[in-house]
């Protein structure tokens, strides 16, 4: 008869995939407060830094996005996310947030000239004119106002 050691319910290697995969799981639903133990050595003290450093570098570009949002909702000047040392989605996130934030910026800047040139209109000034190369519905709008003041004349 062959005697067979028995394994202990849950060895410490397992205990540590246990918390990596709850700690995925939270990371997954959104915790930003997540992390795995930094004394964990050979592999799974590698996987712990990578984790702990993917939360880390989330929570900052989180973190950036809302200032974003808070200067953007302000109408202060926001600040561009930050591209160099990012690869790879960071990197594509970082720009693509940064298209957006200049897009906003331009159609802010539309609408301030939009109002402007009403409050010229209003004071009198028959000469007042909007671009004619704006794209889009901002064009739309501009086409609208210069054909307003000229049949006004």
């Amino acid at each position: 008869m062959e005697v067979v050691a028995k394994r202990e319910p849950m060895d410490r290697r397992d205990r540590e995939l246990v918390l990596v995969a709850q700690a995925l799981a939270a990371f997954r639903r959104g915790d930003s407060g997540v992390s795995l133990p930094t004394d964990w050595e050979g592999p799974y003290g590698r996987i712990a830094a990578e984790f702990n450093e993917l939360v880390a570098q989330s929570a900052r570009a989180s973190n950036r996005l809302r200032s974003t949002d808070a200067a953007l909702a302000s109408g202060a000047e926001p600040k561009r996310l930050p591209e160099e040392r990012l690869t790879g989605f960071w990197l594509e996130q970082a720009a693509s947030t940064n298209r957006l934030i200049e897009h906003l910026e331009r159609s802010a800047e539309r609408t301030r000239t939009v109002l402007a040139a009403l409050q010229r209109l209003k004071r009198g000034d028959a000469e007042t004119r909007l671009p004619q190369d704006w794209p889009g519905a901002a064009g739309k709008i501009a086409d609208a106002f210069n054909d307003v003041v000229d049949q006004n004349l």
